[in-house]
């Protein structure tokens, strides 16, 4: 059961194809105003059977939460719903795979959460499992380096987005926002 692509299809036409997926496979009704966007990635190709991939983007958490939950629904289709990630969080969703996969096979609880494992009840965070499960991640043959160097582009990635707090920062370079100027500072 594929999301099935036209040479013609148009945003309107996919729009109506996942309403009806959401309606009649994962019996979650999502009405047109719930939708921000729907896409499919990349360029289409000739000559290829393999549908492109579709992104949806929802106006509310709420409506997001009900469509993952109902994914079970899908299971022995030719569907996969699963959240967008971005780069940073996907390189390290695949370190904390490794991981995970490592503590399973030991026979520990491990499931695998947003930004770290819950082993065993408790919640612990990437940078925590890094550091402390340097055995599993080396049996896994995780370079243990790269993840590091992985995290620490991260965490400057992270601080690069984040706001400073400081007296020289609050005017943003490229702006030409008046709320951002140094005389309307907070």
């Amino acid at each position: 059961m594929f999301i099935d692509e036209t040479s013609d299809e148009s945003n309107e036409s996919l729009q109506v194809k996942i309403l009806s997926l959401c309606k009649d496979a994962l019996d979650v009704e999502v009405d047109i105003k719930d939708l921000n966007y729907v896409n499919r990635l990349g360029k289409q190709k000739r000559n290829t059977e393999k549908p492109r991939p579709a992104v949806m983007s929802l106006v509310s958490n709420i409506m997001k939460k009900k469509i993952l939950f109902s994914t079970a629904k899908l299971k022995g289709a030719n569907i996969f719903i699963t959240e967008d990630y971005d780069k940073e969080t996907q390189l390290q969703r695949k370190e904390l795979l490794k991981i995970h996969l490592g503590m399973r096979a030991t026979g520990q609880q491990s499931k695998l959460r947003r930004n770290g494992l819950l082993l065993n009840g408790k919640f612990i965070h990437f940078s925590e499992l890094i550091e402390k499960y340097k055995s599993y991640s080396d049996k896994l043959e995780l370079n243990i380096e790269d993840a590091n160097f992985k995290q620490r582009e991260i965490d400057e990635n992270i601080r690069k987005k984040r706001r400073i707090n400081g007296k020289d920062t609050s005017f943003r370079r490229g702006s030409d926002s008046a709320a951002s100027s140094p005389a309307n500072k907070d």
